[in-house]
């Protein structure tokens, strides 16, 4: 599973070279190392959380948001999470959700605050209500 991700990783740097939208000189985020660091947003290493257990890794990042629309942001994880083998899936309490090998990954966007912040939640499947 290692060599999959990493070889998608490498994939992805090399489009998302070719591409608009770039992560930030191929960072991730600690916490979610599989993850982008989209050019336009800071990471915010308060926010940031990861513990495994047994049935799953558990881990949270996040970022603000600079002068990015909520529409550039989710296009640009919609692209690069779905080379990494991710899968848009549709909730009625999150906006942002994928999944990818018995993981998700949901995406909050918080504009409540003077700089909007993004919100990266990572949990098993198993661990989600449905």
């Amino acid at each position: 599973m290692r060599i999959y991700t990493y070889i998608c990783v490498a994939i992805l740097l090399v489009v998302m070279g070719v591409g608009g939208v770039q992560a930030q000189d191929g960072q991730f985020f600690e916490t979610l190392y599989d993850v982008p660091v989209m050019e336009g947003i800071e990471e915010i290493p308060e926010m940031a959380l990861s513990f495994d257990k047994v049935g799953g890794r558990i881990a949270e990042a996040g970022a603000i948001m600079s002068d990015l629309s909520d529409r550039e942001v989710i296009s640009f994880y919609n692209t690069s999470l779905a080379q990494m083998g991710w899968q848009r899936k549709q909730s009625s309490y999150a906006p942002y959700i994928f999944t990818r090998e018995g993981e998700k990954l949901s995406i909050f966007i918080d504009k409540s605050k003077a700089s909007p912040v993004i919100r990266f939640l990572l949990q098993p499947v198993s661990a989600v209500k449905r």
